[in-house]
């Protein structure tokens, strides 16, 4: 006599190899997740650098400073070579960084 249907052992193994796939979905999903996190963040600094640069393009260059904006802060300051450095930081880290001419800079 035949029997019909799968034993223990079969369904244990079927079990297994479902878990392992549904942890491999799982993983992919948290780095995707982290992924999207950091360049949205990375978006948001290069868009306040642009936009800082382009405010001191049209006023006249005021020397360095900061401001701060969310999440971090962007800071701005010229070296001894006439360049305007733009940069976007969180924390200690930056995300963002350009730079510019003082005579880009000139109206």
């Amino acid at each position: 006599m035949r029997r019909r249907g799968s034993t223990l052992v079969e369904l244990l193994v079927a079990l297994v190899i479902l878990q392992v796939g549904l942890l491999g979905v799982v993983g992919t999903l948290v780095l995707s997740a982290r992924t999207v996190a950091a360049v949205t963040l990375l978006e948001r600094g290069i868009n306040e650098v642009e936009w800082t640069l382009d405010s001191l393009a049209s006023s006249s260059w005021a020397g360095a400073g900061e401001r701060l904006v969310e999440p971090g802060e962007v800071a701005w300051w010229s070296d001894a070579t006439e360049t305007v450095w733009v940069e976007f930081r969180v924390g200690d880290a930056s995300v963002a960084r350009m730079w510019t001419s003082l005579l880009a800079l000139e109206p």
